[in-house]
């Protein structure tokens, strides 16, 4: 039985061997084509230039969100360190490495929310989103005062994961399909 020859790779297909300079498809589009991560957004939905003030507002709520939660994470993982749990220790750092994203992917759901929902009859606009944020915002700001107050006996890790839950909550909503006819805006 004679050999079979084998058949040429069509040209968009490149071989381990082919080199990527010579390649005619950018690399970028190699990397991971059809991947699908769970947390996949822009961190430019984050940038404060070139914004209008409600945009400027907005985006300076999820910045001070994301970062008073890293924050709070840090510090109950410190803490639990300076107590010797070293258990605790090692399920904060993981939860906060894996809350940053999940927060920051959240936060951008909602931020770059267009249109509008309808939840449990009730119609929910940007401006209410906006307004969502906004007591995120100072939610946070509580929980890093009640950190330093005395107040994490009382379960600052509680109430943080309740935020989690919430934010989560207006992030799935954002992740809707607007309402037909509604205004992309």
């Amino acid at each position: 039985m004679a050999p079979h020859a084998p058949t040429p790779l069509p040209s968009n297909i490149q071989t381990l061997s082919s080199s990527p300079s010579s390649s005619p498809i950018p690399m970028s589009s190699r990397l991971c084509p059809n991947a699908r991560f769970c947390w996949n957004f822009e961190w430019s939905s984050y940038t404060l230039s070139n914004a209008d003030s409600a945009t400027l507002a907005r985006r300076v709520c999820m910045i001070v969100i994301l970062a008073l939660s890293t924050t709070i994470d840090a510090f109950t993982a410190f803490f639990a360190l300076k107590g010797m749990h070293l258990v605790s220790f090692v399920l904060d750092v993981i939860l906060g490495v894996l809350g940053f994203f999940f927060i920051a992917w959240c936060l951008v759901q909602i931020g770059e929310l267009r249109g509008v929902r309808i939840v449990l009859g009730k119609t929910l606009t940007r401006s209410h989103f906006d307004v969502f944020l906004g007591v995120m915002a100072v939610y946070h700001v509580g929980l890093l005062v009640g950190l330093f107050t005395g107040l994490m006996l009382l379960g600052v890790t509680g109430t943080g994961l309740v935020a989690w839950l919430l934010i989560f909550a207006a992030a799935w909503i954002a992740t809707w399909t607007p309402e037909y006819g509604s205004v992309m805006v």
